[in-house]
């Protein structure tokens, strides 16, 4: 089973007007492009205006409504790493330099790319799953 650690970036494009409702599941951040854009968040009760060249970051889970105020707008959306990058970090310890890629090159995944959770873990702590 193959588990991606990188951070997933989805471009939106919006008519003037025009909302889209996104269901979060964890933290994200909206980094505007084009346009203005309202964005509220169901979970802290945050009404936001962003321009272009701003960025917000979501915390939490719920409901985000985003809606392209005076023309067309469109904006970034990437959803920031859970649990799995916390595991990373935790397993790599302080000061310990990043896990290398299986592939020939020592250069870390890429964006998209999955890593084997048997390639994160020390030997030895393979034979406890």
């Amino acid at each position: 089973m193959s588990i991606p650690f990188a951070t997933e970036t989805t471009t939106i494009r919006l008519a003037a007007g025009q909302t889209h409702a996104l269901v979060l599941h964890g933290a994200a951040c909206i980094r505007v492009h084009q346009g203005l854009v309202w964005l509220t968040v169901e979970q802290g009760g945050a009404d936001v205006w962003l321009s272009a060249g701003r960025s917000f970051d979501i915390q939490g889970r719920g409901l985000a409504v985003l809606e392209a105020a005076h023309g067309a707008a469109e904006f970034d959306l990437q959803m920031q790493p859970g649990w799995g990058r916390r595991l990373l970090r935790w397993l790599r310890g302080p000061g310990r330099p990043p896990v290398a890629s299986s592939t020939s090159s020592a250069t870390p995944p890429s964006c998209g790319e999955t890593v084997r959770v048997s390639r994160l873990l020390p030997h030895g702590l393979i034979r406890w799953f």
